[in-house]
């Protein structure tokens, strides 16, 4: 009678563990998906994010040309004297100056 009780008490014991890893499996499957659902999620957010960078490189890229130019025309007027180059420099500060001015004024209104 012992024997048969330990039998069952064991058959029991591995209901049990099967019953727990059916329970894993099916939270393990739920949670495969979430992760899947999250790769996914991330990979968006990642290509979201390539492209702003590339705008963004593309800006700078431009800004560059712009302040390169300019440099190169500060140059070749400062070749031809130091007060032409002296005017122009106090005229690209006036610029940057209204440029704030105006900026300012509209964050203002």
């Amino acid at each position: 009678m012992n024997a048969l009780s330990e039998k069952i008490k064991h058959l029991e014991s591995e209901l049990m563990s099967i019953k727990l890893f059916e329970n894993d499996a099916s939270n393990s499957d739920g949670s495969v998906k979430n992760l899947k659902e999250k790769i996914r999620e991330l990979e968006a957010e990642k290509e979201g994010l390539e492209q702003a960078n590339s705008v963004s490189n593309e800006e700078r890229s431009k800004l560059d040309q712009k302040i390169k130019s300019l440099l190169e025309q500060l140059e070749s007027v400062g070749k031809g004297g130091n007060e032409t180059a002296l005017q122009l420099s106090s005229l690209n500060n006036k610029i940057i100056e209204l440029e704030n001015e105006v900026s300012s004024l509209k964050q203002q209104s």
